[in-house]
């Protein structure tokens, strides 16, 4: 009978490591959640500008400033910390992958290490962009 050495049988049949790795849906998360919280903050501040502005919300005040503003103050933040957290996952991801492809139980070519990298910057890049965003609708809405 023909044996295989120990050795390679144990090199040829092992499925790959992935130990350490994150689970599929962090890098969704990390991927798209900066965007999906952008688009749920341009929905929001649409609907509570128009809607807030158009019905008595906007005459009431607080602190000397309306209802709306401080609707869209609290939108703002809620959004803007949804898409901080989704920068703070996908750099975690990143991380993770890093260290599994430095330890070399991932291939460079795998798509899941350019999901973790490219979930950084789009991230980081929309809350830059809530953050802008914000900015003229707290200026605007003080007439409301």
């Amino acid at each position: 009978m023909n044996r295989p050495d120990a050795r390679q049988m144990e090199v040829s049949e092992r499925p790959p490591d992935h130990r350490g790795t994150v689970a599929h849906a962090w890098l969704w998360v990390g991927l798209m959640g900066g965007a999906i919280a952008w688009v749920l903050h341009l929905l929001l501040a649409y609907g509570i500008a128009e809607f807030g502005c158009a019905s008595t919300v906007g005459q009431t005040q607080w602190l000397g400033f309306s209802a709306v503003a401080w609707l869209e103050a609290i939108a703002s933040v809620a959004m803007l910390v949804a898409a901080i957290l989704s920068s703070v996952i996908a750099k975690r991801n990143q991380i993770a992958f890093s260290q599994a492809e430095t330890a070399n139980r991932l291939e460079p070519q795998d798509p899941r290490l350019f999901m973790a990298r490219s979930g950084v910057l789009t991230s980081r890049l929309f809350v830059f962009i809530i953050a802008v965003q914000s900015l003229p609708l707290m200026f605007y809405l003080r007439e409301c």
